[in-house]
């Protein structure tokens, strides 16, 4: 149904038009700071929240109602800096305005017949005039930073008739349009379908036939030729990420196959080299222990004879062995194996016999086993 009312007269009511809201706006720093209070950039732009709690206040409603519809914006009154009433620039009246949830909502009449063609052609955003107060805050509404609060919102000058709105296009002229069974057809030819509001199709679309309701959605559902080749792009460029990524992934299990790989091989050469030192050392604490052992049993032969080393492990294993024999000493056979040594090494010296440091190398001599035959035994 259409909000749009002709009177005899012929002028125009346009019913619940939206014209101001609860939103972030952007506004020029000049328009803000005209007087350099911030140090804003004239030019620059900056995001300003306006809040519900400052356009709901009675005062500032009540400053609406009855104000002028211009055609765009010039500030009029009878105070210096505005222009003169007398100029008769109002193309129309603003009245019955309402606060619905966060927004303005109000009645406008239009008795210009120049503003109503510029209406039916497609001018129909909504913008106010009013005086208000800046105040530098940071904040988030609705997923939008702002920098400055509006508050003080006061005395309203005029509603003017724009091309672009500052609070976007859902403020605007809530003009509707005739629906008829096959096709939808506007009041006036010149009228710019593309400033058509969302809900304004829908109302006229309510009075379609479902076959034409059908039609319209199997249309709304068939991709457009540029929708289609932004898929085929978008798809074009899936694979190509695809395969991409796939690579990178090959390149880098490949590469970390070859990095464990190289690290396997370092510690199993790592590994190999510690063996082979533990073998070494192994092997020289062998060599060093058979040494003693012969020296021992060298230093034994002038007071005990030749002591077989068979099987002798340790310089101990042969200290033990010549304390227990019958002919040593009592002290040196009730002597504790791990003071064999010490004792023997004591009993020897002080018999005179003193060849401590004489490392004998020839293994035919008797008595003494080969190396190979001491590791063996051991």
């Amino acid at each position: 149904m259409s909000k749009k009312r002709i009177d005899a007269n012929g002028f125009v009511t346009f019913r619940d038009c939206k014209f101001f809201c609860e939103c972030v706006c952007q506004y020029l720093g000049k328009e803000i700071d005209p007087v350099g209070q911030f140090g804003l950039k004239p030019n620059g732009i900056y995001n300003v929240y306006r809040p519900v709690s400052e356009i709901s206040k009675r005062e500032f409603i009540e400053s609406l109602n009855a104000k002028p519809l211009l055609d765009d914006h010039t500030v009029i009154g009878n105070v210096g800096g505005m222009e003169s009433p007398d100029s008769k620039r109002e193309a129309g009246v603003l009245t019955e305005v309402k606060l619905v949830g966060n927004e303005l909502r109000g009645r406008i009449d239009v008795w210009s017949p120049s503003l109503l063609d510029k209406i039916r052609q497609g001018k129909r955003e909504l913008s106010l005039a009013y005086s208000c107060s800046f105040t530098p805050s940071r904040g988030v509404f609705n997923g939008e930073k702002y920098d400055f609060i509006q508050s003080d919102l006061k005395c309203g000058n005029h509603l003017a008739l724009v091309d672009e709105a500052r609070n976007g296009p859902d403020c605007r002229v809530t003009d509707g349009v005739f629906a008829r069974d096959e096709k939808i057809t506007l009041e006036n030819s010149k009228m710019d379908i593309s400033k058509l509001s969302k809900d304004e199709v829908i109302e006229a679309l309510k009075g379609c036939s479902d076959e034409v309701k059908a039609a319209c959605k199997d249309f709304l559902n068939t991709p457009t030729e540029e929708e289609k080749k932004a898929q085929e792009e978008a798809e074009k460029k899936a694979k190509e990420e695809a395969a991409r990524k796939a690579a990178e992934d090959a390149e880098a299990k490949a590469k970390a196959e070859e990095e464990a790989k190289k690290a396997a091989e370092e510690k199993a050469a790592e590994d190999a080299k510690k063996a082979e030192e533990e073998k070494q050392k192994a092997c020289d604490a062998a060599i060093a222990e058979y040494k003693r052992v012969i020296e021992l049993a060298e230093k034994c032969k002038p007071i005990f004879g030749t002591v077989a080393t068979d099987g002798i492990r340790t310089e101990q294993d042969l200290a033990v062995k010549v304390c227990a024999l019958d002919s040593a000493p009592k002290f040196l056979k009730d002597c504790k194996p791990e003071g064999a040594v010490a004792a023997l090494e004591g009993y020897i010296a002080g018999c005179g016999v003193s060849n401590a440091n004489k490392v004998v190398s020839d293994a035919k001599t008797a008595g003494r086993v080969s190396f190979a035959e001491y590791m063996a035994n051991r």
